[in-house]
């Protein structure tokens, strides 16, 4: 007669626990999981933070072109803002007037170049960008202004 867990060579079974190798099979696999979804969530991160700076890019450089069209609205369209020239503007320095938009501190540099553009008199060139660092050009738009009578 047998006890209930015995064999029949009299040895004990004990099959209730996880040996040490399957332990460390599944901490293996965790660590690999875990790894895997910190990576992503990381990568996740950096992406919504460069599309969140992109945005205000943008934003800012809607709001540089809407004051540069408004100069052009009647008879100024010989301000200083609009001279054919490149002008450079960092998060501290000031603009053509106090109404110009400041360039957020997030950048550190934006130029607005206007240009005339050749055979259209009255018309002007305006192109505007964005720099993340010193030579890293975040956002570039470039836009037309009229001189209207």
């Amino acid at each position: 007669m047998t006890a209930v867990g015995r064999s029949f060579g009299g040895n004990l079974r004990n099959d209730a626990g996880a040996t040490i190798i399957d332990t460390l099979a599944g901490m293996v696999f965790l660590a690999i999981v875990v790894s895997a979804l910190a990576s992503y969530f990381i990568g996740t991160m950096t992406q919504a933070k460069s599309a969140g700076l992109r945005a205000e890019a943008a934003v800012w450089a809607q709001a540089e072109l809407d004051y540069l069209r408004g100069l052009s609205y009647p008879n100024s369209y010989q301000n200083s803002c609009l001279t054919v020239t490149t002008n450079t503007y960092t998060p501290t320095s000031s603009g053509c007037t106090s109404l110009q938009p400041a360039l957020p501190s997030d950048f550190t540099k934006a130029t607005v170049q206007v240009d005339t553009v050749p055979g259209q008199s009255g018309l002007k060139r305006i192109t505007i960008q964005v720099y993340q660092t010193a030579t890293t050009v975040l956002f570039t738009t470039v836009t037309y202004v009229a001189q209207y009578s």
